[in-house]
């Protein structure tokens, strides 16, 4: 099923992508991060993806619009069409590194393609 998926969203590199993903999930401790080993190092996934189209992310923001201390919501979503028209792709901040840098230097930008989960 990776496959299917890769080739309809031209996401090529996943099927490698979520075998280097594994690995750092299994070596946690490597001095070489899964993105720069060995492809061969990494274990085999041969298994199925389930798809789906958006995600809700729940988190703190101290703000004036959620009242202080309260709690946010906020629906991510990666849809191959949106309302019958061309496909709509949110974009998202992503924490980058560790716990050096703080405040907005520490996020990038990305956009979601897809989310999934490896059954």
């Amino acid at each position: 099923m990776v496959p299917y998926v890769a080739d309809c969203l031209g996401l090529q590199g996943l099927q490698k992508g979520i075998c280097r993903f594994l690995y750092d999930q299994v070596n946690p401790d490597a001095e070489i991060p899964g993105d720069r080993v060995d492809l061969r190092l990494c274990p085999p996934f041969q298994g199925r993806v389930q798809v789906f189209y958006s995600a809700v992310a729940t988190f703190c923001t101290p703000s004036d619009q959620s009242g202080v201390g309260g709690m946010r919501h906020e629906i991510i979503r990666a849809m191959p069409s949106w309302q019958g028209g061309p496909p709509h792709y949110d974009c998202i901040y992503v924490a980058k590194g560790g716990m050096e840098t703080e405040g907005f230097c520490s996020l990038m930008v990305g956009r979601v393609r897809l989310f999934f989960s490896c059954v």
